[in-house]
């Protein structure tokens, strides 16, 4: 597949150090958490929100069992969805709270717990 891939690549150098590029990246966020995005499908929204909660519990060193309560914060329509344990899969697309609760008991962003979670 890649049969002459070494022989044509081309040469590789750096426009922006380790530092500048931390930089650019610190700034972004800035820009992101200032600002916003507005993220129209519903699975991306509930995977940044996963991940949001597994990398914030990670950084503070939060157990599950250390958690009392999880605030989500969205958009108003986002607000609107279900908060109750979900039934079946559709249920589970139109609920944000629980997969951030199942994923922050499993772990992972593909959570999938059966455990009972407190919702505010």
């Amino acid at each position: 597949m890649y049969i002459n891939y070494h022989a044509h690549q081309a040469s590789q150098f750096r426009i922006l150090s380790d530092r500048q590029i931390e930089k650019v990246y610190r700034a972004v966020l800035e820009c992101l958490n200032r600002i916003g995005v507005n993220v129209l499908n519903a699975e991306t929204r509930d995977l940044f929100a996963r991940a949001g909660a597994l990398e914030l519990a990670h950084q503070n060193s939060v157990a599950p069992n250390d958690i009392s309560r999880i605030r989500v914060r969205t958009f108003e329509a986002a607000v609107k969805l279900s908060r109750a344990h979900p039934q079946n899969t559709e249920q589970a697309q139109y609920n944000l709270t629980y997969p951030v609760a199942a994923a922050l008991i499993d772990g992972e962003l593909g959570g999938t717990s059966g455990a009972t979670a407190t919702h505010t």
